[in-house]
Parts: C-alpha cells; structure tokens; sequence
C-alpha cells in the first residue's frame, strides 16, 4: 500500500514540475518575442536572408502559418522563394513590416498567409474591432502588392483544428466564424480588384466538419503539418498553372 502511494506521489510531483517547466518556457520564449521586437521592431533581421535576390522572386509573407511553409515546397514552381513569415505577428505588423522591406527590395510574386493573430484574440480581447482591422488590414497589404506591380496570391486562413483542454479557456467559438467572414470579404474584394484568391480553407477543411483541419493534416491547434504543405504547394501550383500566372 505504502509502495503505491508513494508511485502516485511521484509520478504527481514528476507531473508538476513537468508542467511547470512547460510553463517556464514558455513565459521564457515570450520575453524572449517582446524583448526582441522591442530591438527590431519591424525584425529587420529577416531581410539578410534576400542577399541575391532580384525581381523574380516570390516571397512567403504572414504570421508563423507562413514561417512553416518550407520554401522547398514552392520551388517547383518559382526558383527563387524567400519565406519572410514571422511568428506572432498580426496583420497590422505584417503589413509594416512588408511596406519596410519594400523600400529596399521587391519581388515578382507574394504569397500572403495572415490572419489567425487577431482573430484568435476575440473573446479574450475587445473584440468589436479585432475582425474588422483584420479585414483592413489584409486589404492594404493586398493593395500594397497591387500598386507596387507585385503578382499577389491571397491564401485564406486555414481552418484551426480540433480545441484542446489548455486553449478552450481562451477560446471563443464565435473565432471560426470570424475566419469564414473574413476569408469571404477578401475573397470578394480580391475577385472585385482582379487579385489572385487561393482557397486554402477549403483544401484543409475536414470532410465532415469544416470549421476544423483534416486530422492528417494537423499539427496542433493552429497549425498543420508537412503533408499539409505539400498539400497546399502541389494544388497551388495547379491553380497558378489554370490562371495563366506567369
């Protein structure tokens, strides 16, 4: 009896301060974010990877959805791609941070993933403006490509998966509603301004569920996997092939 008590007592100790060594990281790798966009707020530091770059470029744009998007995977398609996705970020530092970088470079194509940062804060955050920024937002960094000559491919945020037990408390249902209505407004602005318009949200969405990723392709909550990428590269590929895309 003892004996087993004292398995239970370990393995709750064991337990505990596995969680609290989650949480240390966590809060470690955030001080880490604040302090670093504090040094190089419009993270700057990205644009080293450009060194030989030219006007036939395609670049990846958006928040840690697009960091994930191996560079690799669109090769096939354009030679040259950057992915200068950073994590994080919401459309309004994307948008920044874009205009920034196009003082000194300016490629061809841009491939645009961007939203889930603000959306993911309503319920949590006053949430009146939070869709509605994210609308304007991802509009002017549409427009941006469009008056700078720049061939834009909108992806619609993806779908988030199925909700775990630490994130339900600050979650909000009414999220997923907010991503369809937003992929929808762009969706019409972009077909109204002659924009490319790739329906990401469609390729991942479950079968059966569609506010949620396909489980094959999901990676955690926010984000998908390897094959979710392959996934997306091989049908963009297709669509810029039947839209005559140069």
């Amino acid at each position: 009896m003892r004996s087993r008590l004292r398995l239970v007592l370990f393995i709750q100790t064991a337990l505990i301060v596995a969680l609290v060594g989650v949480i240390f990281r966590q809060q470690l790798n955030h001080y880490k974010e604040i302090n670093q966009f504090r040094l190089d707020p419009f993270e700057e530091n990205k644009l080293h990877s450009l060194r030989g770059s030219g006007d036939n470029d395609l670049w990846i744009i958006g928040d840690s959805r697009a960091e994930q998007w191996n560079a690799s995977f669109l090769r096939p398609i354009k030679t040259n791609v950057y992915n200068l996705g950073i994590a994080g970020q919401s459309t309004k530092q994307v948008l920044e941070r874009f205009e920034d970088n196009l003082e000194t470079h300016c490629p061809k194509y841009v491939v645009i993933q961007v939203g889930i940062n603000d959306l993911k804060n309503i319920g949590i955050l006053d949430g009146e403006r939070i869709a509605v920024d994210c609308l304007e937002n991802t509009v002017r960094i549409v427009d941006l490509c469009k008056r700078r000559g720049i061939i834009a491919i909108y992806t619609s945020i993806f779908p988030v998966g199925t909700v775990s037990l630490l994130r339900k408390p600050f979650w909000d249902e009414s999220i997923r509603d907010s991503i369809r209505h937003v992929n929808m407004k762009v969706k019409e602005y972009c077909f109204d301004k002659g924009i490319y318009y790739f329906d990401s949200y469609s390729i991942l969405s479950d079968d059966e569920n569609q506010d949620i990723v396909k489980p094959e392709y999901q990676r955690d909550f926010l984000h998908i996997n390897r094959e979710g990428y392959k996934l997306l590269s091989a049908k963009l590929s297709v669509f810029l092939s039947d839209n005559s895309i140069p």
